[in-house]
């Protein structure tokens, strides 16, 4: 039971509003968003950052769902981790993890260094362009999301890759 206080008085003292690992799927992403605005309205979130913070949290869920590498993927759900913690600047920072196939890390790399290097009118152009010219990939995203995490939390997107097993990185 001491262990229990422990984790909390750390997540307390570390900003940790809240924090899911384990399986995805459609159901749990739509309690996670809902309880993450009850969360915030009760903290009392300014809306402009509760808004914005809200739509970043769909995005990057629906990466999860959309992007993990599911072995067997028959009836099984995509696993990751997702925290919603408030940073020292009066803003709040996601933080999410799910393991990707090897092969897509430089992929992911690249896009995310693409945005990264882009000012606000990069972005608006480029996600224009993919609304114009993008591609619906099998997994069902044209490319968007990434895009849209940018636009909206005007910040660089923090990433790292850590090798796992069997051609996968948690990402």
């Amino acid at each position: 039971m001491d262990q229990v206080y422990h984790i909390y008085q750390e997540m307390d003292r570390d900003g940790i509003i809240s924090v899911y690992h384990g399986g995805f799927s459609q159901r749990v992403v739509d309690m996670l968003l809902k309880q993450a605005k009850h969360d915030m309205v009760k903290r009392e979130v300014d809306r402009k950052i509760l808004k914005k913070t809200y739509s970043i949290l769909v995005e990057c869920l629906e990466n999860i769902l959309k992007h993990t590498y599911i072995e067997g993927k028959e009836n099984s759900e995509a696993e990751g981790i997702v925290i919603l913690s408030a940073n020292k600047k009066e803003g709040l920072d996601i933080t999410v993890g799910n393991m990707v196939e090897r092969t897509d890390q430089e992929y992911l790399r690249k896009k995310i260094d693409q945005v990264n290097g882009l000012d606000k009118d990069g972005l608006k152009d480029l996600h224009v362009n993919r609304l114009i010219n993008g591609e619906i990939s099998s997994k069902g995203g044209a490319g968007l999301g990434i895009i849209e995490i940018a636009m909206k939390s005007n910040n660089n997107i923090e990433y790292f890759f850590s090798e796992s097993k069997n051609n996968l990185v948690f990402f």
